[in-house]
């Protein structure tokens, strides 16, 4: 089965040890992929005595730190006129980003990637959408990480309605107007998550009507937990306020765009059909059962212009059994990791 027939999938089309085999097959045929492709990674995987023939599990699938795309240019594009996008994480002071180079296959697959995980929760048409941030967000050059989820995320929508205006203060005109005509049919609202909180949830006027909302929002839980906001007294103050009850939050990184571990009815992440998710030992590496904590190993087929489809991150999580099967819970940041998020990731070149 070729990788978009794999990226096609649904979840609901296969049992669980159908899909696994899939994703086997889909992610050898990437490591190949990059090991012709990339010089970077066929090194890497030399020295780690990779073999194909050995793999036969989604754990023996040879992974990379995610750190490493600070280091080395990494990707798999043939001509330098290919690369149409370059994103960059940004990181503490003196600290060289991460760079991913995609090309317009793979900047197509992160966008069919985004569409199906999106589309349990949003349906099939494009919905009026309420974007909780400024209109600059999306006009700044080099485009940041604010801007470019924005854009990202203003495909599902229309009738777009920036709530803040350029010093981030409410408008509260144009919430009203836009409520007066789409509240009373579903509609989409995008934000990071501090902002829905800080400067909107905090501003809105007591019983304004997000009845009909499906709340999308990522990013930006340190500041939270700074005010000791937790995602369930996220989501409960803003049922109280304004009767919204569809609220779901993502976990997503720069490093593999386009995959989203989008949050369910138990508060669980799950990951799409075309990705998967390891826990392991920080010290040994070896994968840990459900329920303890370890760092958090990513794998996606999307990934084609960079050999980024198995990553070990800096962040810990915790593998759960939930009631849309295996997802996770990120717990926190590794210690001693560099302190990084996805408002700190940038466009920094795009390529006509």
């Amino acid at each position: 089965m070729n990788l978009s027939h794999l990226l096609n999938q649904r979840t609901s089309s296969f049992p669980h040890e159908n899909q696994e085999a899939m994703l086997l097959d889909g992610l050898k045929r990437l490591t190949e992929h990059h090991r012709s492709l990339c010089s970077g990674y066929r090194n890497i995987l030399q020295a780690t005595n990779y073999t194909q023939s050995k793999c036969h599990t989604l754990e023996e699938i040879p992974f990379i730190p995610v750190n490493l795309f600070k280091n080395l240019e990494l990707h798999s594009i043939r001509c330098p006129e290919d690369i149409v996008t370059i994103l960059a994480s940004s990181s503490t002071s003196g600290q060289k980003p991460s760079q991913i180079f995609l090309d317009k296959e793979t900047s197509k697959r992160q966008s069919q990637g985004l569409t199906q995980s999106l589309k349990p929760v949003i349906g099939d048409k494009r919905l009026p959408m309420l974007i909780i941030d400024t209109p600059s967000s999306i006009k700044t050059k080099p485009l940041t990480a604010r801007g470019a989820g924005v854009l990202g995320l203003m495909r599902f929508g229309h009738s777009y309605c920036f709530a803040l205006d350029d010093d981030h203060n409410l408008n509260l005109d144009l919430l009203e107007h836009f409520l007066e005509e789409h509240a009373k049919q579903p509609f989409l609202i995008f934000g990071f998550t501090f902002m829905a909180w800080m400067y909107f949830l905090q501003k809105c006027p007591p019983h304004t009507n997000l009845k009909n909302g499906i709340l999308i929002h990522s990013g930006g839980w340190k500041k939270m937990q700074e005010q000791s906001v937790s995602p369930d007294e996220f989501k409960s103050a803003f049922f109280s306020k304004t009767n919204l009850s569809k609220c779901y939050n993502f976990y997503g990184m720069v490093e593999q765009i386009g995959s989203i571990y989008l949050e369910g009815s138990d508060g669980i992440l799950y990951p799409p059909v075309f990705s998967d998710v390891i826990i392991r030992d920080p010290f040994t590496l070896v994968p840990l059962p459900p329920g303890e904590e370890g760092l958090i190993q990513l794998l996606s087929l999307l990934p084609l212009s960079y050999p980024g489809h198995s990553i070990l991150t800096s962040d810990m999580g915790i593998l759960r059994q939930g009631v849309h099967g295996r997802g996770i819970e990120v717990t926190r940041r590794a210690p001693k990791a560099e302190v990084r998020g996805c408002s700190d990731t940038h466009v920094f070149g795009i390529r006509k």
